[in-house]
């Protein structure tokens, strides 16, 4: 009868050693993959974090270039770089840094309603949104961001002037003539070509035409310029540098992605940041 005993109990001791091998198996694989998990995801956020800041250095790099350019009297160099730029310095292994930047002085600030109406007529616009924008900012004050702009305006006209327009230039700000799309040179001229020989797409081309040559290098080439075209030159408020920028920056880092866009308005001493927007 003991005998008997002892074996049924030697059976139940082997089941529970089964039962909690099994157990501590399952445990060490649960909390193996539990740490695998986290260390992924804290490389997911670090891997996320780098991209980020790096594509604020982006931002902080082509301001200080133009900066500089300014510093050194270079006004020419730089205004715009329009395609994506890969930044050597920075990008390296994992990592890789591509910036753009676009001349925010080359478009019409939306406060200058004469001008906007000008825009919209060459780009047929109809001109009660002309209006619209107007009592617009004399009851809430002037645009902050260009979306804004689809409260006064459909998708059609939004797409159609969107290129063309900034929120961030100061009023008055001179155009800048060698950046500045055709339009909106055509658009700077339609008021002050009323008494040139050609109309003021023309003009708009020639002018096109002559910085593509040579770029305007100083007030004097825009006056002699206009002067030949017989165009009063203080009649039309231009520049032939620009201190207005949007900068893209885009920063991959492994599987991430981060971009930032910054308009920025640059000065002697350095630049300050007007908008920025992290994507």
């Amino acid at each position: 009868m003991k005998l008997r005993m002892l074996q049924s109990d030697r059976g139940v001791a082997l089941l529970i050693v089964l039962l909690v091998t099994a157990l501590l198996l399952a445990l060490v694989f649960e909390f193996a993959y539990a740490t695998r998990v986290s260390v992924r995801a804290a490389a997911n956020f670090r891997d996320s974090q780098r991209a980020y800041f790096l594509a604020r250095s982006g931002v902080n790099f082509v301001g200080k270039v133009l900066v500089d350019d300014l510093q050194q009297k270079r006004l020419q160099d730089n205004l715009e770089q329009k395609e994506w730029q890969v930044v050597p310095v920075i990008s390296a292994g994992d990592a890789e840094l591509r910036v753009r930047w676009e001349d925010e002085a080359g478009k019409l600030n939306i406060a200058e309603n004469l001008q906007v109406r000008n825009l919209f007529t060459v780009m047929q616009v109809d001109q009660r949104v002309a209006e619209r924008i107007a009592e617009r900012v004399a009851e809430r004050g002037k645009f902050f961001f260009l979306p804004e702009l689809h409260e006064v305006m459909d998708d059609e006209e939004y797409n159609k002037v969107i290129n063309y327009i900034t929120t961030f230039t100061a009023q008055q700000t001179p155009v800048s003539i060698n950046t500045a799309p055709l339009k909106v040179l055509q658009t700077r001229f339609i008021s002050a070509a009323a008494g040139a020989d050609t109309d003021a797409e023309s003009i708009a081309e020639d002018c096109i035409r002559k910085r593509i040559s040579k770029p305007f290098e100083s007030s004097k080439d825009i006056a002699d310029f206009l002067e030949y075209r017989n165009i009063v030159p203080s009649n039309v408020n231009a520049k032939e540098t620009s201190d207005y920028f949007r900068i893209h920056s885009h920063a991959t880092v492994g599987e991430y992605t981060r971009q930032v866009e910054a308009v920025i308005h640059r000065t002697a001493t350095g630049f300050t940041v007007l908008s920025w927007r992290s994507l």
